[in-house]
């Protein structure tokens, strides 16, 4: 039997896309690809600041609990010369002699921050704004931690401030440059 008979509603005359309609769907779409695709770096650079941002406020919480649960204290280490935030058990450690030699030291979780995010700087209620160097967060064995703010900025200067309370179990995320006055 053939297959126009099976099918009512094929016809013979039927026979597809020209040429010319598939020209144009192709030309369509690679102008709105052109139109859009700077606009999604835009978004992905978004992205990193806010991935940075969204990774110290998974790490927060969990090490309060940690730090209850296990009953010892951890670090987040926010190295702003290198920039990467670490978690470490304790105290940060000493270098063995083979971190020394690659610059690198052993942590239970590292994240390093895309080309286009810095860790800009650290603030704490007494010792004031740190620029450089490796401060580190302590997240006691009582479930508290240190009070800081830290600093991210992306490319385009923008700014958001992470805000770690001592008793609470979440991080306040701001837009801008925001310190404990503000």
């Amino acid at each position: 039997m053939p297959f126009a008979k099976r099918h009512p509603h094929f016809t013979g005359s039927d026979s597809g896309f020209s040429l010319i309609e598939l020209i144009a769907v192709i030309s369509v779409v690679s102008i709105m690809l052109f139109l859009t695709l700077p606009r999604f770096d835009i978004f992905s650079r978004q992205g990193d600041l806010k991935g940075a941002a969204r990774w110290i406020m998974a790490q927060v919480p969990g090490l309060k609990a940690k730090a209850l649960e296990e009953q010892k204290q951890f670090l987040l280490t926010v190295d702003l010369d290198q920039n990467t935030l670490g978690v470490f058990p304790g105290e940060i450690p000493e270098k063995t002699e083979e971190e020394e030699k690659t610059g690198t030291v052993q942590t239970l979780k590292s994240y390093p921050l895309s080309d286009s995010v810095r860790l800009k700087d650290v603030t704490f209620p007494e010792a004031g704004v740190i620029t450089s160097g490796q401060p580190g967060i302590r997240f006691y064995k009582k479930g508290y931690c240190d009070k800081v703010i830290i600093h991210l900025q992306d490319d385009n200067n923008q700014y958001i401030s992470l805000f770690i309370e001592p008793f609470l179990n979440t991080v306040v995320l701001r837009e801008g440059y925001i310190g404990f006055e503000g």
